[in-house]
């Protein structure tokens, strides 16, 4: 997204498996390429700092396979390829995606697009 803008993915929306905390390094390593879901944006009061005048925006997203696939992704799950790029490649949304659209802007962001991008952090 334009900006560097991320969405947060919480613990029990990485999979529909339990994923123990041990493991979330692992199993999402930063830089790695996600499939995620939009389920909920926010919009706040001003970005501190900025001086376009943006507002603060809170994407909350889900990696889960069922609800990605009622999204009509096409999806396989396993421990050892959670939403690798190989997935990535065929997956398609007909509900409004940013597959190769280039950046999109945030107020396109709506819930039920499927959207695709890096790990950029992870924190407890």
């Amino acid at each position: 997204l334009r900006g560097g803008r991320t969405g947060r993915v919480k613990i029990a929306e990485l999979s529909d498996r339990y994923v123990h905390q041990d493991k979330i390094k692992s199993r999402f390593p930063v830089g790695r390429l996600v499939t995620a879901l939009v389920e909920s944006v926010t919009t706040g009061g001003d970005v501190a700092g900025d001086v376009d005048g943006d507002v603060a925006m809170k994407i909350e997203l889900t990696m889960k396979a069922s609800k990605l696939k009622k999204a009509g992704v096409q999806w396989s799950e396993n421990k050892n390829n959670n939403n690798d790029d190989k997935n990535n490649n065929k997956n398609k949304n007909k509900k409004g995606d940013a597959w190769g659209e280039g950046e999109m802007r945030m107020e396109d962001l709506k819930p039920g697009m499927v959207l695709k991008g890096r790990v950029s952090s992870l924190r407890d």
